[in-house]
């Protein structure tokens, strides 16, 4: 081979990988990383194969609120005794008409993920997260990402082995994922304990306290989609119901003091829990 025909190869290589790199590079431009999308114990040292493609999975992908900002300035309004729009509460429809991602944006979201063989299920009316499913290889293939199969805490556990993506299309709609991995089976609401046992000595609540809702909030990571986590109120017992279909929760003997307003007030949880709280779960 002479010198000449070898250079003129050698620039066709050149031009190829350059190509490449050009769309490489163009569909990576394409698609937005979704920073902290895959846990940390999805790492080489814990790597135990690659995942079932076959496998089904299931996921919701979370759409935040429109204008945030304004939907957290208006939460802490109308918790702080303070300002003038204190207690004004929004119904449901004012606030899915003013913050609620639009319908559009919904739709965008499920004709991607129905454009990538994926199927949808379920979305509510807040349209505040569109649930869907499909198979591991159908995800791996929409994200972007590779999944596999890590032996964690005496368990092996499956997950997206790096940070998943999204169209950049998405961006600004898409802020988080939730399901792709298996940290759920991490979480035990079972925790056995003697129902005997007396509070610890000296048993105080740790301060930071708020006095009204939101005053502080929780220096901690929350779930995608939300925007603050408030630090419990001095002095303020409050009781959130959640509607549930399972059957009831034994019943719950005894009675603790309420402290509200600086006096202690009886609380009978037996009779309480025979009553509203068969209906609902607290």
């Amino acid at each position: 081979m002479n010198v000449r025909n070898s250079n003129m190869i050698g620039a066709a290589l050149a031009l190829l990988l350059s190509m490449f790199m050009a769309v490489s590079a163009g569909a990576a431009s394409n698609r937005t990383t979704l920073h902290g999308s895959a846990p940390a114990w999805a790492n080489s040292k814990n790597y135990a194969g690659a995942a079932d493609a076959t496998a089904s999975i299931g996921f919701r992908i979370y759409l935040g609120w429109n204008n945030p900002s304004a939907t957290e300035a208006l939460a802490q309004a109308v918790s702080d005794p303070h300002s003038s729009s204190y207690g004004h509460y929004l119904t449901p429809a004012q606030f899915r008409q003013q913050f609620a991602p639009s319908q559009a944006q919904v739709g965008q979201v499920q004709s991607w993920l129905r454009s990538q063989g994926l199927t949808v299920n379920y979305t509510p009316g807040n349209n505040h997260y569109v649930s869907a499913e499909g198979t591991v290889a159908q995800a791996a293939a929409a994200f972007g990402t590779s999944f596999g199969l890590y032996k964690v805490r005496g368990q092996t556990v499956r997950s997206p082995s790096s940070e998943i993506s999204v169209p950049a299309s998405l961006a600004d709609t898409v802020t988080g994922v939730i399901g792709l991995d298996d940290s759920a089976v991490f979480v035990e609401t079972h925790h056995v304990v003697d129902k005997n046992a007396p509070p610890s000595a000296g048993f105080r609540n740790a301060p930071p306290l708020s006095a009204f809702w939101a005053q502080l909030v929780s220096p901690y990571a929350y779930p995608a989609g939300f925007t603050a986590v408030a630090v419990l109120a001095i002095g303020w017992v409050e009781r959130m119901w959640v509607r549930r279909s399972a059957p009831a929760p034994p019943r719950i003997r005894g009675k603790l003091k309420v402290i509200q307003g600086g006096k202690a007030t009886p609380y009978d949880l037996e009779k309480d829990h025979s009553t509203d709280s068969q209906r609902y779960l607290m």
